[in-house]
């Protein structure tokens, strides 16, 4: 995305019928800035539920899915296979230590956005198509989801902040 106008093009192209949008800053942990063992964005769980309902299962240790994030910030682009996982050790064999969280993993490697530390504090929208399968979440094709993000620092939150007054 190389201006404005492509920002505001993109986000008419998300703003139909289905789609639900997350936003967030990334964080030091999300970008692996802080040095953490987490990769990946941390996502609240009714968000990650609600769009994966197959995360959802108390009784399984570190339930995940898989879905295509197709990332577009880039002047390229890409496409990759990720996973979306509920970290849930603490409610099984570790209640005092454990995590219950759930993060997108496996996004590209260095390569990605996402975890690129530079993009620390990047306000980001995930835009997810809701499909005919979940009622506000994600499958086009069967059981895979499809997820658009833009990771656009400055201009998008000024353009954010022209269109949220």
């Amino acid at each position: 995305m190389n201006s404005i106008d492509d920002l505001e093009e993109w986000l008419g192209e998300v703003a139909g019928p289905g789609y639900v949008w997350y936003l967030k800053r990334l964080s030091a942990n999300d970008t692996q800035l802080s040095g953490s063992h987490q990769a990946g964005p941390y996502i609240p769980r009714n968000v990650m539920f609600t769009l994966f309902p197959v995360l959802n299962q108390r009784e399984l240790r570190n339930p995940d899915h898989f879905f295509d994030l197709t990332v577009d910030s880039d002047p390229t682009p890409h496409t990759v296979r990720a996973r979306a996982v509920w970290y849930n050790n603490a409610l099984h064999d570790n209640p005092k230590s454990g995590r219950n969280e759930v993060r997108m993993t496996q996004l590209g490697g260095a390569r990605s956005p996402l975890l690129d530390v530079e993009n620390t504090g990047a306000l980001t929208i995930f835009a997810f198509l809701a499909g005919s399968l979940l009622a506000l979440a994600v499958p086009r094709h069967g059981s895979v989801a499809n997820c658009r993000l833009r990771a656009e620092a400055k201009p998008l939150e000024r353009m954010l902040e022209c269109r949220l007054q």
